[in-house]
């Protein structure tokens, strides 16, 4: 199953199946170990972002 979470925000927990929220900690595990390992890969290149609070 493949799972695309492009053009959605997190802005609450209940907004995701259970499945989704499975595959953001899986990506996160994922990426921390990347980044452990020094073969981290950058996926948020000259972008820029807004956070709101």
């Amino acid at each position: 199953m493949v799972i695309s979470l492009k053009n959605r925000n997190f802005l609450k927990l209940l907004d995701y199946t259970p499945a989704e929220i499975q595959h953001l900690i899986d990506l996160a595990i994922e990426l921390k170990a990347a980044k452990k390992a020094g073969c981290e890969k950058q996926t948020l290149d000259r972008q820029k972002h807004r956070a709101d609070f």
